[in-house]
């Protein structure tokens, strides 16, 4: 009786082969790509097109599209960029999201 499983390995042993291979976790963010699942708002690419850069990734993950959509929208009215989005991709946060900045085309 074989001890094989036909099953695709557990997460739990996914990370063990990770480990055991000595990926890096940088070389894993870049094999993926990123698709945005909500499309992004017109205030928002105006935003994008005046300011040149998009909201912060934190700001994509701990807000609503809406309120991403009333900060873009008061930066456009005050002429002046967000700071904290603007300058993100410079700021090393210690979290994984700075793999992600390291790896952007923007950046």
């Amino acid at each position: 009786m074989s001890t094989h499983s036909t099953h695709p390995p557990q997460r739990r042993n996914a990370r063990v082969d990770v480990q055991k291979n000595s990926t890096k976790w940088s070389d894993l963010i870049k094999a993926y790509s990123f698709k945005p699942v909500n499309p992004l708002t017109i205030n928002v690419r105006r935003y994008r097109d005046k300011f040149g850069h998009l909201p912060s990734i934190e700001a994509a993950k701990f807000l609503t599209p809406d309120e991403i959509d009333d900060l873009a929208k008061n930066a456009l009215e005050e002429g002046e960029p967000i700071a904290e989005w603007r300058d993100r991709p410079k700021l090393k946060t210690g979290t994984t999201l700075d793999l992600l900045y390291e790896n952007s085309i923007e950046s």
